[in-house]
C-alpha cells in the first residue's frame, strides 16, 4: 500500500459522506482509508461501516471518546501505507489530490514531507480564500520557519509523512491546542527533504464549531509546548546559529500572545499569569513589557487593573467601529 489517508471521526453525520467521497474519488488508486470513530453519538460509526462494506480499502476503528489526537494514533499504529496523511472529517480533498503528492515522489525521492497549499471555505461552502505557502528554495527547518512566519506550518492537515520518518511519534493526547504543530516538529526532527506543493488540494471548512472560541485556563502551557518542540528541533538540526533570532522572536510572540489572551479571556486571573511566569517562553523572552513586570512581581492588584484598562479600551473601539460603520450606511441625505 503507498498512501494511509486517516481521518479522526466525531458526530460528523452532516459532513461525512462529502469527505469519505472525495477520498474514494481519487484519481489514484494506490490507498487505504482509516476511519477512527471518536465515540460519535449519531450516526457516525453507521456511515463508516456502511463505507467500508462497499470499499475494500477502507477499515473502521472504534473507542471511547479520547479526543482527535488519540484517534490519530491509533491510525498510524494501523497504518501500513508508505506516506500518511490526515484529513478532518468536516473538510475534503481534490479529486487529484493524491495523484499530484505521487507525481511528486515519485520526481524525488528523497523527499520525506511534503506540504500542500488549501482553500478555505464558509458555512455554505464558498471560497472565503486561497493559501498557497511560499517556500522560497528552502527545505528543511528553514521551509519550516518560513512556513511558520506565514501562520501555516503547523497544521498536519496540509502535509504528507514519510511513515518511516513518523517511527513511534505519536500525537500527545493532554494537548488539544497545538498538538499539530508539536507533532509536526518532533518528526521534521528526523527530515531533512522537505517540499512544497504550491496547488490548494485541501479544502479546510470552516465549521460551526470552529466558530466557538473556548476558554483554555493551562493556554501558557500549551504555548510552551510548541515553544520547546521548536527549540528541539533546532538543537537536533543543529540551526542555533542560523536560526538563533527566530526562537527569540517566537519567545516574545509567545509571551504576547499568552498576555492578550489573558486580558481578553475570563481566566482565573491569578494562576492564569503564575503559569504564563513559569513558561520556558517567558524565561527566555527578550521584549520586557510593563506588563511583563508586574506579572514578575506577582503585582495581581495591579495585573487586574490592566486587564480593566484594556477591556474598557477595547469596548470603546469595539463601539466606535460600530457607530462608524452604521454611518456609513446611508450616504445620501434621507428623503422625507
Amino acid at each position: 500500500m503507498k498512501y494511509s489517508v486517516i481521518v479522526p471521526v466525531y458526530n460528523a453525520e452532516k459532513t461525512l459522506d462529502r469527505c469519505l467521497n472525495s477520498i474514494r474519488q481519487q484519481t489514484y488508486t494506490n490507498w487505504e482509508l482509516l476511519l477512527i470513530d471518536d465515540g460519535s453519538d449519531d450516526n457516525s460509526f453507521s456511515i463508516c461501516s456502511d463505507y467500508s462494506k462497499r470499499d475494500t480499502r477502507i477499515k473502521v476503528f472504534q473507542q471511547q471518546n479520547s479526543g482527535p489526537s488519540a484517534a490519530r494514533n491509533i491510525g498510524l499504529e494501523q497504518a501500513t501505507g508508505e506516506w500518511v496523511c490526515f484529513v478532518d472529517s468536516d473538510d475534503f480533498i481534490s479529486n487529484d489530490y493524491l495523484k499530484e503528492m505521487d507525481s511528486v515522489i515519485r520526481q524525488r525521492q528523497e523527499l520525506e514531507m511534503i506540504f500542500l497549499g488549501f482553500h478555505k471555505l464558509g458555512l455554505n461552502g464558498e471560497i472565503t480564500d486561497t493559501i498557497i505557502p511560499e517556500d522560497n528554495g528552502h527545505s528543511g527547518v528553514e521551509l519550516a520557519a518560513d512556513l511558520s512566519k506565514q501562520g501555516i506550518f503547523g497544521f498536519t492537515w496540509i502535509k504528507i509523512f514519510r511513515k518511516d520518518k513518523i517511527g513511534e511519534i505519536r500525537f500527545h493526547r493532554d494537548l488539544n491546542l497545538f498538538e499539530d504543530e508539536v507533532f509536526t516538529c518532533e518528526v521534521m526532527q528526523r527530515c531533512r527533504e522537505t517540499f512544497v506543493v504550491k496547488k490548494a488540494l485541501y479544502n479546510y471548512v470552516c465549521s460551526e464549531e470552529s466558530l466557538i472560541r473556548k476558554i483554555c485556563e493551562d493556554y501558557c502551557r500549551k504555548c510552551d509546548e510548541v515553544y520547546l518542540a521548536w527549540k528541539k528541533l533546532l538543537a537536533v538540526q543543529n540551526q542555533w546559529k542560523e536560526y538563533g533570532d527566530y526562537l527569540e522572536n517566537r519567545a516574545n510572540f509567545f509571551v504576547s500572545r499568552c498576555r492578550y489572551y489573558g486580558l481578553e479571556n475570563d481566566v482565573k486571573l491569578k494562576s492564569y499569569f503564575s503559569s504564563l511566569k513559569k513558561t520556558t517562553f517567558f524565561e527566555e523572552h527578550t521584549h520586557i513589557t510593563h506588563m511583563d513586570k508586574l506579572i514578575m512581581a506577582d503585582r495581581y492588584i495591579q495585573i487586574w487593573l490592566e486587564k480593566k484598562k484594556y477591556q474598557i479600551k477595547s469596548e470603546m473601539a469595539s463601539h466606535i467601529k460600530r457607530r462608524t460603520k452604521n454611518e456609513s450606511i446611508c450616504l445620501l441625505p434621507c428623503r422625507k
